[in-house]
């Protein structure tokens, strides 16, 4: 008598694989938008995919990519944010945000980006949110009204795991209690007041006059439990040609002080911080001279800087953006009837150029890590009546 076979129309070769090797060889190089695909096939799939220990190590091997927005070819109203993977030939747009309401007072700015996370201004900086664009998740931020273009910075807290604070200035500086904020993300408390907290007498002066440079103009560096910024004392000079008054400014996010460290000697141009293989970097951009330089503290505690490499960069041209990697090879911009776009790897080898006919992007400062891990910070938003956020309306 025949028995009827079992239907294995649905097996694949993956049911065989050992759960360690799903994980570890499969899942973990897969992109976030996959591996929430993959969590849907089965029960167990989805136990594995939504493991915490899982979408740590998930994120930690997430390749960090320069945000890009891009306008719309036919429709001033859409506007798209792309993580640009120039890792791959040929470079691959990887969609972040994607609003269709750009209209004039309902622009955006990307104002920090931290594990995933990024914090963005809505309407000219009146109304601010914090957005996981893996998940899905958002959180408005109201307490932060007042700050304008003042964040300084995003960073995760130094003793408490899943919370994120927000440093900012808020009032002018003759105004009472103006000075510096700190805001703990999700928390029902006010922004706690740091006033002008400062290592000596002329750092308070510097912080008065001129402060931290905001985010969307120079996003912070975050090494050794330090934010880092490089900006001028003397704030009346031009940002594109400060001279030899320049300093790395650091806020200690754990002492919630400010001090200064020193820069390279004899560096001209437009300076940006960056980091590099855990190391704090700097590039000095001379578009007069055409020529950009790459400087790493080798020496942290010593301040000690050394001379990378330098790329000569052709005069004619109109340079006018630079990102680098923490991997060291970087991003030029310039302009010469269409936008141009240079990659260099680390030595300041050119490796591939591309060329924007018929759009123009514009080249935020920010790197984007993508992250599935879930904070709970975030409300939960079910059921199929729930708005969608403006920033997620075109993806």
């Amino acid at each position: 008598m025949d028995h009827p076979r079992p239907d294995t129309s649905r097996e694949t070769v993956f049911d065989d694989l050992p759960e360690s090797i799903m994980a570890g060889e499969i899942f973990m190089r897969l992109p976030a938008k996959d591996v929430l695909r993959c969590g849907a096939v089965s029960r167990s799939w989805r136990g594995t995919t939504t493991n915490k220990e899982f979408l740590l190590e998930h994120h930690s091997r997430q390749p960090s990519l320069p945000l890009i927005v891009f306008p719309h070819e036919t429709s001033s109203l859409i506007r798209t944010v792309d993580a640009f993977d120039i890792r791959r030939a040929p470079a691959e747009r990887r969609p972040v945000l994607g609003f269709n309401d750009c209209i004039h007072g309902q622009t955006f700015s990307i104002c920090a980006s931290c594990d995933g996370l990024l914090l963005l201004s809505l309407m000219n900086y009146v109304r601010f949110s914090i957005v996981n664009p893996a998940t899905r998740q958002w959180l408005a931020l109201p307490r932060l009204a007042g700050a304008s273009g003042n964040i300084a910075g995003m960073y995760p807290s130094p003793s408490r795991s899943d919370e994120y604070r927000i440093l900012f200035w808020r009032g002018k500086h003759e105004v009472r209690n103006a000075g510096y904020y700190v805001l703990t993300v999700g928390s029902s408390q006010k922004p706690k007041y740091l006033g002008l907290p400062a290592a000596s007498a002329c750092v308070k002066e510097a912080v008065m006059k001129a402060g931290t440079n905001p985010c969307w103009w120079s996003p912070p560096v975050l090494l050794k439990g330090c934010l880092h910024w490089n900006r001028s004392i003397d704030w009346n000079r031009s940002p594109w040609n400060r001279g030899s008054c320049d300093r790395v400014f650091v806020f200690d996010i754990l002492e919630e002080s400010f001090r200064f460290m020193t820069s390279p000697d004899n560096v001209r141009g437009f300076r940006v911080l960056f980091q590099m293989e855990g190391m704090l970097g700097m590039r000095c951009l001379d578009t007069n001279e055409g020529v950009m330089q790459i400087w790493v503290l080798h020496d942290y505690e010593r301040e000690a800087w050394s001379l990378k490499c330098q790329i000569d960069l052709p005069t004619t041209k109109y340079w006018y953006r630079t990102i680098m990697s923490d991997k060291s090879d970087m991003l030029v911009c310039y302009l010469e009837s269409f936008l141009h776009q240079l990659h260099y790897d680390d030595n300041g080898k050119l490796l591939e150029k591309f060329q924007w006919e018929t759009q123009s992007p514009d080249i935020t400062e920010h790197w984007f890590k993508e992250s599935l891990v879930r904070h709970t910070f975030f409300p939960k938003r079910r059921g199929s009546r729930v708005r969608q956020a403006r920033f997620f309306r075109m993806l």
